[in-house]
């Protein structure tokens, strides 16, 4: 859509958006809507900049959190994991929209970090390669992205992307040295237990040996 058309009605447009990117129970299975829900909020934001007379502090605060939200999507039905392109989506959308990290808070920074993190130790191949590459993108940013916690001590630990961690032992091995901080050690968990059900018999070697 055209930024003279989206102009007009902005806030319902992303509104509704919004709403189509979260899961209810009549929507649990349309993981494919969720995913271009979230996708769509990208293309809001780049169509009429993240500008005071387009997507605005408040707004795109708001938006940053529907994206936080789509990694928390874990929807299963009988083909796997379809909650793996929302999570994939929301990843996308927001390494798209970090142009000016300094609109974004505290809070919003730390959670962005934590969910990518989480999603990093991902049993789905391609969300794992995906996930550690963005988080290494935001750490060396190369207009340093404020409020990120022990960011020294997170360089020491990244290497800058691309990050080449194609087999599960080297995602285990980098994610285990993250434990090491106490600020993304619970989110490094939370992505292993989540991904525990579920983990390829390959991983799950290397996370007992």
């Amino acid at each position: 859509m055209p930024r003279f058309l989206l102009t007009v009605s902005l806030p319902k447009v992303i509104q509704q958006l919004c709403t189509c990117a979260l899961i209810t129970d009549k929507t649990l299975q349309w993981a494919e809507s969720r995913k271009n829900a979230l996708t769509a909020l990208s293309l809001v934001c780049t169509t009429v900049g993240i500008q005071p007379s387009g997507v605005d502090q408040v707004t795109l605060a708001g938006i940053f959190r529907t994206f936080i939200d789509g990694f928390e999507d874990y929807t299963v039905d009988s083909r796997g994991d379809i909650g793996a392109i929302v999570r994939e989506s929301a990843m996308y959308s927001i390494q798209v929209n970090t142009s000016q990290p300094d609109l974004l808070e505290a809070d919003l920074i730390r959670s962005v970090l934590h969910a990518v993190a989480k999603q990093s130790t991902e049993q789905v191949r391609r969300n794992r390669l995906l996930a550690p590459n963005f988080f290494s993108s935001l750490v060396y940013c190369d207009h340093t992205i404020p409020h990120i916690e022990q960011l020294e001590e997170l360089r020491s630990i990244i290497p800058p992307p691309p990050l080449d961690i194609s087999t599960e032992k080297e995602c285990f091995d980098l994610w285990m040295k993250m434990m090491r901080l106490d600020t993304y050690r619970k989110a490094v968990i939370t992505g292993l237990v989540s991904s525990i059900g579920s983990l390829t018999e390959s991983f799950r070697c290397i996370c007992i040996y």
